[in-house]
């Protein structure tokens, strides 16, 4: 347990710097491109996110499952390559359909260009950063993670100051950002992946990649497409101004979340995966309710301390205080806990290999959320969706947590 809380507090301090460069990047880009313009920002941001989740999810969740059990003659540096080149293919071909999706994301050959490099850099930077986390090298992780934060507000800044004042130069800078992170990412990650060789095995080994992680690349695209959904809803019922107020807090408030429990998941779910791969089922369940516990005590906490400071929050984000405002931001923490819940409550399911369910469950957390952001925006304004996140999150943490109690322990691999 020693080793688990060293690698929780290495990915907490390597988090912090993010988180901050995080913060001040909202702050920041509201007073830069006011509401309307961060709205705008918000959407293709989230919109090339998306992308890259549905185009690289399986491969990177392939990367945690296995590499850890990959032997030395196994070709799996191969099998990245060739796996990462057909989803950079993808990643553009997904960031060239963002017209379709928003009228906030004009099919500019700039916006075009930020959103397809920011789309490529999160799906390599999320390959090779998996393959880190899957070697236990969490230090290596958090000083990825420092350096690339470092660089994105900068490079920012000075997209929207000497290329385009509006949104488009900030995206710009943020993919550039991640584009430069994950050439770094590929050197800290060479000595951890066996290198093998031979063209047919490496691709024999990226399709078993592929049939073990698709389900949970769409579940990834799902649970993306509920913050995405509900901005383009809040954006068509009530208009881009209050679209970019809900996305500044939602970003400000959930990478507070985020920054306070996911250091939690990056380490239980290499030791979990390991555990189950030995066959040690008691060993699984031990850590799964162990992190479970945690998250709850430390998510519950983050809720309060994030609740009572709420006017102080809306205050400094730079946006008009205001009740309906203030009210935001306790579904808003409760949400972002609740689904980083649920990230460790569906541990089980994942080392079973039942990404299916998974799936099944999360759609049915999508149409709760969607019916009710129909039924309700219009009426009850943004609060609606914020609530309506944290139902269906609730409804999709006890649903895996259930499911996953109640499997079978099968030993497998592949």
């Amino acid at each position: 347990m020693r080793e688990f809380f060293g690698d929780v507090a290495i990915y907490l301090i390597g988090r912090a710097v993010p988180a901050a460069v995080g913060f001040a990047s909202v702050v920041i880009f509201v007073r830069f491109l006011g509401d309307a313009g961060y709205g705008s920002y918000a959407i293709v941001f989230s919109s090339a996110n998306l992308v890259s989740v549905i185009v690289v999810g399986w491969l990177s969740q392939a990367v945690l499952r296995f590499q850890s059990q990959a032997t030395a003659d196994e070709p799996f540096a191969p099998a990245l390559r060739f796996s990462l080149g057909w989803v950079s293919v993808a990643a553009l071909v997904g960031a060239a359909c963002l017209p379709l999706v928003s009228h906030t994301a004009p099919g500019s050959p700039g916006v075009l260009l930020a959103t397809g490099i920011l789309a490529v850099g999160f799906s390599v930077h999320a390959v090779y950063a998996a393959s880190l986390q899957a070697a236990l090298r969490a230090r290596s992780v958090a000083v990825l993670e420092v350096s690339r934060a470092l660089i994105s507000l900068p490079l920012s800044l000075a997209g929207m100051m000497l290329v385009d004042p509006r949104f488009m130069g900030a995206l710009l800078g943020a993919g550039l950002s991640y584009a430069m992170s994950s050439s770094y990412a590929y050197f800290l990650s060479r000595r951890s992946v066996p290198q093998g060789a031979g063209n047919a095995q490496a691709r024999r080994l990226a399709l078993q990649f592929f049939r073990f992680g698709w389900p949970i690349s769409v579940w990834f695209g799902i649970s993306l497409f509920m913050p995405f959904a509900e901005r383009v809803l809040i954006e068509r019922f009530l208009g881009t101004a209050a679209t970019g107020q809900y996305a500044a807090l939602y970003d400000l408030v959930f990478r507070s979340c985020g920054f306070a429990l996911l250091p939690i998941v990056l380490a239980v779910h290499p030791r979990i995966m390991r555990e189950h791969g030995l066959g040690a089922v008691a060993g699984v369940r031990k850590l799964w309710a162990f992190a479970l516990l945690m998250q709850i005590a430390l998510g519950t906490g983050v809720t309060v301390v994030l609740a009572l400071f709420a006017p102080q929050i809306v205050k400094i984000v730079g946006l008009p205080p205001s009740n309906d405002l203030t009210r935001l931001v306790f579904p808003l923490a409760a949400a972002g806990c609740v689904w980083q819940w649920a990230l460790v409550a569906q541990k089980i399911l994942e080392a079973e290999q039942r990404t299916r369910l998974m799936l099944f469950l999360l759609l049915a957390a999508l149409v709760v959320n969607l019916t009710l952001d129909i039924i309700l925006l219009p009426r009850f304004g943004p609060v609606a969706a914020a609530y309506s996140l944290l139902l269906a999150g609730l409804l999709y943490a006890t649903a895996v947590s259930i499911s996953g109690l109640g499997v079978r322990p099968v030993r497998r691999r592949g």
